[in-house]
């Protein structure tokens, strides 16, 4: 099971640079290709007021970021946090990183019980600061410091975007999962709904 899942993970991550990279060949505009962001779950959710107060969707978003975010949902009702372990490429390259450090310094960052809970509420506030930077900006002002769009986007076009990927490879390579268990926005829709899942799939290392 355990190497059906690194298949699956590294297929997501194929799938997503090459989704990025086409769109940096062929170009956007009409008669390009979507945007890296236009397959972002987390931009339905960015998108969902724009959408309901006035009909129409955020820049660089699509119905595209619906149906993923519809696919999300049941598949986290049905699975439980399956996305987070198996398909999620951010995630993936995050498990990654961590165990190429293991290999070559095997040491664990153990954080205090306590901290470890205060910064796992630091998503919850992350995921309110978005939505409220994004409702007042009427863009997507996440993608400025969103490690998937900076990465998957296959172009580093400024030292900011450097700066993202620099950040989540240090924390990456510091804490298991660090992204994912204390800053992911996405994470604050699946938690919930992955408890009340019919069935639940159990990452094994």
């Amino acid at each position: 099971m355990l190497k059906v899942r690194h298949l699956i993970q590294l297929g997501f991550v194929v799938l997503a640079a090459w989704l990025g990279l086409r769109h940096q060949i062929v170009g956007g505009g009409p008669q390009g290709v979507p945007p890296i962001d236009s397959y972002c779950l987390f931009g339905a959710i960015e998108t969902l007021p724009s959408l309901v107060s006035g009909g129409s969707y955020l820049m660089k978003t699509a119905p595209s970021n619906l149906w993923l975010l519809l696919a999300l949902i049941i598949t986290t009702l049905l699975f439980g946090a399956v996305f987070c372990g198996w398909i999620c490429p951010l995630g993936s390259l995050s498990e990654w990183l961590y165990r190429l450090r293991e290999k070559f310094y095997p040491q664990k960052l153990i954080l205090p019980p306590a901290l470890d809970q205060i910064l796992g509420y630091s998503k919850y506030l992350f995921f309110l600061l978005i939505i409220y930077m994004t409702i007042n900006a009427k863009r997507l002002w996440f993608e400025e410091f969103d490690p998937y769009k900076k990465i998957f986007h296959m172009n580093v076009e400024d030292f900011s975007s450097a700066m993202v990927i620099l950040f989540f490879i240090l924390i990456s390579l510091a804490i298991e999962r660090a992204w994912c268990r204390y800053l992911c926005p996405l994470s604050v829709i699946i938690n919930p709904l992955s408890k009340l899942s019919f069935l639940k799939i159990n990452r094994k290392d």
